[in-house]
């Protein structure tokens, strides 16, 4: 909900998103990332294009990329009323967000998903993680797209096996006792 169309956090020149912590200025209150440590994320084709459609609809006065015009205003006015009151640095960051989690499930009901386990938007992270785990992306490069700091907690709670993920386990294990596995096997 915080990133901006200013070019600091999308860069379609580098095709990555930058996330950082961003300080308060006059006309747009501060963001700080969980854990402080800014990091750059590769974006896919499939997104980029998104992205480009979005910045197109756009309204040139609403410098967020996700935050609709009705809630910027909001976001302006209660900005400006902290800033007036001296308040700046109690700001929460989750004061950007509004309805997001109804707004969400509304979405899943609106595209037919239907499941019984509990939906919230950091589904979209654990499949994100699980999915490109699942296609062979190594666990140092999730951690460090991801932003987690161990690996207890990326595997812990976003990394979860799937009967798929073990049988590709045992082909390539297969593969390698036989000669044909994708890398060469070595004993050390």
């Amino acid at each position: 909900m915080n990133l901006l169309w200013n070019g600091s956090n999308i860069d379609f020149k580098t095709n990555k998103i930058h996330l950082f912590n961003r300080p308060p200025s006059p006309e747009i209150p501060p963001y700080n990332l969980k854990t402080y440590k800014p990091r750059s994320v590769p974006m896919p084709d499939w997104v980029i294009d998104l992205l480009l459609e979005l910045q197109k609809q756009s309204n040139p006065g609403n410098p967020f990329i996700f935050l609709s015009d009705k809630r910027w205003v909001t976001i302006q006015k209660r900005w400006k009323r902290m800033q007036a009151t001296g308040k700046e640095e109690k700001w929460d960051p989750n004061l950007m967000l509004s309805n997001t989690l109804t707004e969400f499930k509304r979405c899943c009901r609106r595209a037919g998903i239907k499941t019984h386990l509990r939906l919230c938007q950091h589904c979209f992270r654990k499949s994100w993680a699980t999915n490109l785990a699942g296609a062979g992306v190594g666990i140092s490069t999730l951690m460090k797209l991801g932003g987690w700091s161990s690996v207890e907690c990326c595997t812990g709670y976003y990394l979860k096996s799937t009967d798929a993920n073990e049988k590709q386990a045992v082909e390539v294990l297969n593969g390698m006792v036989r000669g044909k596995g994708k890398r060469e096997s070595k004993i050390c």
